[in-house]
């Protein structure tokens, strides 16, 4: 717009260049036109029609062109001394010829290159002219109309509520008031022809430009600016609340008064452009509210030494609220002030920074609290420590705050500067707890002694459940819409993929040091003068235990080992919740088991009554763990299948044994076939061919195959 002001001869001529050129390629077109109709060829006849279509746009060109620079001529001979009426005329036209551009370039085809460019080169003019005509309306007729009519309003809130406003001209004299208002509505008209030109000319929609709703900012944008921006006693920074309250009575009471005035006289026809044009004037008249806080309020609190940034970002949240709570307002057309926080990167930063400070704040007082990680007693379902809720409550907070924001860049740095950093701290503060002397370091010290580790168990058993909790936690935040709508579900799963792994590490740990006291106990209690081998290895009068009279009970060096590994099962089940228990209960299951087999199994020779042996100490380490079950399961809903198969092997008859030893020692094919049919026969799925050749070898009878 300046640089029409500033060279009008130079943009007329350009203007004719642009005509010049496009009827150049209209004559030439058409002489191509000519020559291609000539003979009746399908591909020539093709050609020809593209001619013509190609000619159609030059011919559009050069009319846009010469529209535009007519309607520029206009606008540029509208004179401050000019009356009313002759100014007006000269403005209706330059509209008119602002529209007829627009649509002739909206009509075009873009063929090739050089049209593009022509079609592009003629676009950025009509913005131009299409500006220069809404300067030129605003200066010489409709602001001096508005302010003769009482517009603006008064920026006290007293004044606003009680305000009333119309465009007719407030003077006696009746054909006056008409006059002005006649004056007035023709000027909003031709503006509204230039608005709908120019948003043709750019190519898409925008809120900025639509010249009637701006003619009504414009005024009240400045007064805004020098009541709150400026050095007045309103204009503290550190009270916007001065600002809100003034800003919530302008977009409550003037939003409908300009709506009635424009259906009333302006767009009598078109109800639905006035309703368009009211919901444009309340979107700029938040974005003018908006630039306070930005160029004023934001830049203040950055200076400062004790910056305000979190009363400021509560007060936009409110005033957001209620904006969307107006007739006129629409979510995604109407723009947010908190927007206003995050336009300068330096200021998002501080502010997203004070928001992480206040949530971590908060949080960690529970996290540091020992009462916060605590389990009410007899609550068998619900292990959570209220730490947990307190982190999740934080976390969905955040997440909250940040629909705040319009876009969704924004959303995702608001999320990762606040909850992110958050969720960190906490899962290092677990992880601190964890491995502390009251966490691992109890568990280690208890797993070579006869204490059970109780309190270091429920140390990290308590870590465990609150991650537990906010992993889970996570991933329902993660399925919300308000989440999915700007992808912040993928940090959310991030952040639950961590909990679970840190998860599976420490149940793992409770697991590893009941393995190892159960290791240790066995190890102890069992090899002295290999005493413990003897109920596997007797071999006098084997009959004697048919009806199993003989030795009903485990064997004496196992139960040590059993007690031990109880205590260790009924800790867990106390202290951790219910999935994570049964977790922690499977594992010990599965590497016990291994223990029982790799030292037990695969070192005693079996006789007979051995293996019943055996049979009996199985089903008393089953029991270690159906008996803590935390769904008071029987001793039939866990199983140990390697010890089961080691059972089953040990006790099959003679015949199949040595079979399927010389089958496991042979090479080739055939031997293989023979020991997967016998290992189907067996139900032998879990041993591997190296374990069961171990375990066959122990059996008395077939030792020495």
């Amino acid at each position: 717009m300046s640089d029409l002001e500033s060279t009008p001869d130079a943009r007329v001529s350009e203007l004719r260049e642009a005509v010049d050129a496009a009827h150049a390629s209209v004559v030439d077109v058409f002489y191509r036109a000519s020559i291609a109709l000539g003979p009746p060829i399908a591909d020539e006849d093709v050609d020809a029609c593209i001619a013509t279509a190609r000619a159609r746009d030059a011919v559009r060109t050069g009319r846009s062109a010469l529209a535009l620079a007519m309607a520029y001529r206009a606008c540029a001979s509208v004179s401050e001394l000019e009356d009313e009426d002759g100014a007006l005329e000269k403005l209706e036209r330059a509209a008119a010829c602002a529209r007829e551009a627009a649509t002739l370039i909206a009509d075009m085809e873009e063929a090739n290159t050089r049209e593009k460019v022509e079609r592009e080169k003629t676009g950025e003019i009509g913005v131009e002219v299409c500006d220069a005509l809404r300067e030129a309306t605003w200066a010489s007729v409709l602001q001096g109309r508005l302010r003769t009519t009482g517009w603006p309003p008064s920026l006290r809130p007293s004044d606003l509520r009680d305000f009333a406003w119309s465009l007719r001209l407030s003077r006696s004299d009746g054909g006056q008031d008409a006059k002005g208002e006649a004056c007035a509505v023709r000027a909003l008209r031709a503006l509204r022809e230039a608005s709908v030109a120019r948003v043709t000319y750019v190519g898409e929609e925008s809120f900025a430009h639509d010249d009637v709703a701006l003619a009504f900012v414009e005024d009240l944008a400045e007064e805004l600016r020098e009541t709150f921006a400026t050095t007045g006693s309103l204009s503290d920074p550190r009270k916007p609340g001065r600002l809100f309250a003034c800003a919530k009575e302008l977009v409550d009471q003037t939003p409908s008064i300009v709506r009635t005035e424009l259906v009333r006289v302006v767009f009598v026809e078109e109800p639905k452009t006035a309703v368009a044009i009211t919901r444009r004037y309340l979107s700029l008249l938040v974005h003018a509210v908006s630039e306070v806080i930005q160029t004023h309020v934001c830049v203040a609190c950055a200076s400062s030494d004790q910056p305000w940034w979190l009363h400021v970002a509560d007060e936009c949240r409110m005033f957001d609220n209620h904006v969307l709570s107006t007739p006129y307002a629409k979510i995604d057309e109407t723009p947010k002030i908190l927007d206003a926080l995050v336009h300068e990167h330096a200021h998002a930063k501080a502010w997203m920074d004070a928001e992480c400070e206040l949530a971590t704040s908060r949080a960690s007082k529970s996290w540091s609290d020992a009462k916060c990680w605590l389990v009410k007693s007899g609550d068998s379902e619900n292990r959570t420590p209220r730490v947990a809720h307190d982190v999740v409550q934080e976390v969905k907070n955040a997440f909250e705050s940040s629909r705040g924001l319009s876009r969704s860049d924004w959303r995702l740095y608001f999320v990762d500067r606040v909850a992110t950093p958050l969720l960190e701290e906490f899962r290092e503060e677990c992880e601190s707890r964890a491995v502390g002397s009251k966490g691992l370091g109890s568990l280690v010290a208890s797993t070579g002694s006869w204490h059970s580790g109780a309190s270091g168990t429920s140390v990290v058993a308590a870590t465990v459940n609150a991650c537990v909790f906010v992993a889970q936690e996570l991933r329902v935040l993660a399925e919300e819409t308000h989440v999915l709508e700007f992808g912040g579900e993928s940090r959310l799963e991030a952040h639950a993929s961590k909990f679970e792994k840190f998860n599976a590490r420490w149940i793992e740990a409770i697991s590893d040091a009941a393995v190892t006291q159960f290791t240790d106990k066995v190890l102890g209690n069992a090899y002295t003068g290999l005493t413990h081998f003897q109920p596997y290895e007797c071999v006098r009068n084997d009959d004697e235990d048919e009806d199993g009279t003989r030795n009903p009970a485990p064997s004496a060096f196992l139960i040590t080992a059993l007690g031990g590994l109880h205590e260790r099962v009924e800790d867990a089940r106390t202290a951790l919740e219910v999935t994570s228990f049964e977790k922690c209960r499977r594992a010990m299951v599965s590497k016990t088991a291994q223990v029982i087999v790799d030292r037990i199994v695969c070192v005693a020779i079996f006789s007979r009554a051995g293996t019943k042996q055996l049979e009996r100490d199985v089903v008393a380490y089953l029991d270690v763990f159906s008996t803590t079950s935390a769904k008071n399961e029987g001793s039939s809903a866990l199983r140990s299948k390697i010890l089961e198969e080691c059972v089953a092997v040990l006790s099959c008859d003679a015949s199949v044994a040595r079979a399927l030893v010389q089958a496991l020692r042979s090479d080739g094919i055939k031997g293989l076939a023979i020991v997967n049919a016998l290992k189907a026969e067996l139900k032998i799925f879990q041993l591997d061919d190296q374990t069961l050749l171990r375990v066959l070898s122990r059996r008395a009878d077939s030792c020495n195959v």
